[in-house]
């Protein structure tokens, strides 16, 4: 199964911080990355706290903020020290930038918060069951 999009129904600088609060308040991990493409091309933990990162949002990254159910996924290292799969609900945002360096934000959460944060804020599915349709289609024309 795909993983399923959701997107606030007023999706702004201030709805958004208020859904990351949210997620902080009720998240198991959270993990916050910097990427400075002219020392490397690859993601390093961030030198900057949860707040301090938090406070750079501006209507700029508000962009790339995303809530997605994951569906389906090996959480090795993230969740469990072994193979396991499942589902679970990552909140991110990214494109915070402060001179050559762009900060990101993943919280992950248990699946059952979506049912939580549909209670709390609106949001709406954007995509996933469309996939889903597309790959069973292609299975019955196979």
């Amino acid at each position: 199964m795909s993983d399923i999009f959701y997107e606030l129904e007023k999706e702004n600088v201030n709805e958004i911080k208020k859904v990351l609060k949210w997620a902080k308040e009720n998240s198991r991990i959270i993990k916050l990355d910097v990427l400075n493409c002219n020392k490397s091309f690859r993601r390093k933990k961030a030198d900057k706290t949860f707040d301090e990162v938090f406070n750079l949002i501006d209507k700029n990254s508000s962009g790339f903020f995303r809530i997605i159910l994951r569906k389906d996924t090996n959480v090795f290292g993230l969740f469990s020290d072994k193979l396991k799969i499942m589902d679970y609900l990552e909140i991110s945002i990214r494109s915070i930038n402060v001179g050559s360096k762009e900060y990101f934000i993943f919280i992950y959460l248990d699946k059952k918060k979506l049912e939580e944060l549909k209670k709390v804020f609106v949001i709406k599915e954007v995509a996933g069951k469309f996939y889903d349709e597309i790959k069973n289609n292609c299975r019955k024309s196979q």
